[in-house]
């Protein structure tokens, strides 16, 4: 994918149909900084969120049919590949985070109604909900930053440069087709973290209570 958005961003122009600027100034795409900010970065997720960050940055700007029309097929190749991702890793990400909770949750229980008081104890179960923790915020935060620049990309690009009918439909649909999900069920968003220890908290406390009657 990165090394196909490279080329989009070379000297020819992309071929994605009749694009129109708003704007007729001539200030060039810095495709240069684009590329040097992917290639730092060794992360395949956090080089998908470079490009998107920077092609809306870029695209705030007024720029040219020609720089507009690159930055549009980046666009559009980034969302396909994002497809392709949830098509594949969507399953398997709803099981890690599935799992990861049912750990988390565990721990979490065993850390609040100890069956044995030591601080060895204590100490094993704190070091476990804390890796469960990180490991689903690392899996839920990573994919809702991308959406979200994905969708802040898309945005730019309606409301600023799309003038046709066609080309909104076009780019409304490959964004809702390619958000990071949970299995299809949940698209990933900043909302489901909270949600998700919410629900923790909320299940570990009638757990907790559940048998015990006031005198």
């Amino acid at each position: 994918i990165f090394s196909r958005c490279m080329l989009v961003l070379g000297p020819e122009p992309g071929q994605e149909g009749r694009l129109w600027a708003t704007s007729r100034s001539r200030v060039p795409v810095d495709c240069a900084a684009i590329a040097s900010d992917v290639r730092e970065s060794s992360c395949r997720e956090e080089k998908i969120q470079l490009i998107l960050h920077s092609l809306s940055t870029q695209l705030s700007k007024s720029c040219s049919l020609q720089d507009f029309r690159k930055c549009f097929a980046v666009n559009l190749e980034i969302l396909k590949y994002l497809n392709n991702f949830d098509e594949h890793l969507a399953f398997p990400a709803f099981l890690a985070v599935l799992l990861t909770m049912i750990n988390l949750f565990r721990s979490g229980y065993q850390l609040a109604f100890p069956p044995v008081v030591s601080t060895r104890y204590n100490f094993f179960s704190s070091a476990t909900a804390i890796f469960y923790l990180t490991f689903q915020l690392l899996i839920m935060i990573s994919a809702a930053v991308t959406n979200e620049e994905a969708s802040k990309t898309t945005s730019v690009i309606l409301d600023k440069k799309c003038s046709t009918r066609s080309e909104k439909a076009r780019l409304e649909k490959r964004l809702k087709e390619s958000n990071l999900t949970l299995w299809k069920i949940y698209v990933l968003d900043r909302s489901i973290i909270i949600s998700s220890i919410g629900s923790l908290l909320t299940y570990g406390i009638l757990l907790g209570t559940f048998g015990k009657v006031d005198p």
